[in-house]
């Protein structure tokens, strides 16, 4: 009998369902179905976990089962080339450097640069994200910067238009 049909029978002997093996092991519901039909086998801890839960001996079946010892050999291998890969992108994650200093630095720019803070303040708004230290704050003066290049702008209109202007001539 291979793994799968005993695994299957074993669970059935067990009355037990598919979800509640899988609750009980803290895994998804297709991975019991997936080692029931033989698709995939579980690794050695889970397959502990397993003789646990459905009262057999671990030993029987992996010493009748020499193709089963070879597929576990395999998932393992797998298993810590996919945790060398997780740790990989861990790492290229946490080596990504939090731009929301850089950010609020140059939404507080914008106050001196205006009226061109019309245009990097939509390009700091552009690259806030939840992730970077205090992103509230820099969406606030982003849009203090945005209001006061506005007046800014406005003002540097009304001025090169003389508008408001009165003389007493």
């Amino acid at each position: 009998m291979d793994l799968g049909q005993f695994l299957k029978n074993s669970r059935q002997n067990c009355a037990l369902s598919q979800n509640n093996v899988a609750t009980q092991l803290h895994i998804s519901r297709q991975a019991i179905s997936s080692w029931e039909t033989g698709k995939s086998y579980p690794d050695i801890d889970n397959l502990m976990r397993l003789s646990n839960l459905y009262h057999f001996n671990l030993d029987e079946i992996l010493c009748e089962n020499q193709h089963l010892r070879e597929k576990i050999a395999t998932n393992e291998q797998k298993n810590v080339v996919e945790q060398q890969k997780i740790k990989k992108v861990d790492h290229k994650l946490a080596s990504l450097k939090d731009e929301g200093l850089l950010l609020l630095a140059l939404a507080c720019l914008s106050f001196v640069i205006a009226p061109f803070g019309l245009v990097t303040t939509p390009f700091v708004f552009w690259r806030n994200q939840k992730t970077n230290t205090c992103y509230k704050f820099v969406y606030v003066v982003c849009v203090c910067a945005l209001v006061y290049n506005a007046f800014v702008l406005v003002a540097f209109i009304a001025n090169s238009l003389n508008w408001g202007i009165t003389s007493y001539y």
